[in-house]
């Protein structure tokens, strides 16, 4: 008796919005907007690691959609290839210690630039060096000028990149920067409940001079 009132009290608090349908379907569950949230860490001249802090999150517990890292400045070597491996740390404290950690990852970072000028609606592009590059990677392209992401969509050559189509022209000169991207979902236990996330990036291959690599947190 008191597990059919259980559930005859469910389907009541159920039939304001959502449908049920005796196997569990909610047919209008709406999801809230992603968020994210995304700072810069600067002057990675060698394998060194930096702390870092993001700030502004809802909450002191949270799960990450997504997590992507990449170089998004060269400073003064804008010419120069990369193609290195970074170590991610996330932690649930300011004080960032081994025990406190709550997952990590590795990833490959790259960076070249367009060789030649390209147009809107195409799927080729020229560049300088696309070591590190392989098919199905996310990448950002027209840095120093008009960004956009696209997927490659083929195996590249020494010298050339294809694409998915392409929104804008980008000139020769022009950055492009692999995404790495990580999509298993990160849960975050902010025991300094400051509404923080804490980490520590690592350069496991030496950048060129003063190399910035973004990180950028959606959940």
């Amino acid at each position: 008796m008191s597990n059919r009132l259980g559930w005859d009290k469910l389907k009541r608090l159920l039939s304001s919005g959502n449908t049920w349908t005796g196997n569990q379907t909610f047919n209008s569950l709406v999801y809230g907007p992603i968020k994210s949230l995304t700072t810069e860490i600067k002057n990675f001249t060698t394998t060194e690691t930096k702390s870092f802090n993001i700030t502004g999150f809802d909450g002191n517990n949270f799960y990450s959609k997504r997590i992507s890292l990449f170089v998004s400045d060269q400073g003064a070597s804008i010419d120069r290839d990369e193609d290195f491996n970074i170590r991610l740390s996330l932690y649930n404290s300011d004080s960032a210690t081994e025990d406190e950690l709550i997952d990590d990852f590795s990833a490959n970072l790259t960076y070249t630039q367009i060789g030649s000028a390209v147009t809107a609606a195409g799927t080729s592009i020229i560049v300088d060096d696309s070591s590190g590059l392989v098919q199905y990677n996310f990448i950002q392209i027209g840095i120093g000028g008009t960004t956009e992401n696209v997927r490659i969509t083929g195996t590249p050559t020494a010298s050339a990149v294809s694409v998915s189509v392409m929104a804008s022209g980008h000139a020769a000169t022009e950055g492009l920067t692999r995404i790495a991207e990580i999509t298993t979902p990160v849960f975050f236990n902010d025991l300094d409940s400051t509404g923080e996330v804490h980490g520590k990036l690592e350069t496991l291959g030496a950048p060129n001079d003063g190399a910035t690599i973004t990180v950028k947190i959606e959940y």
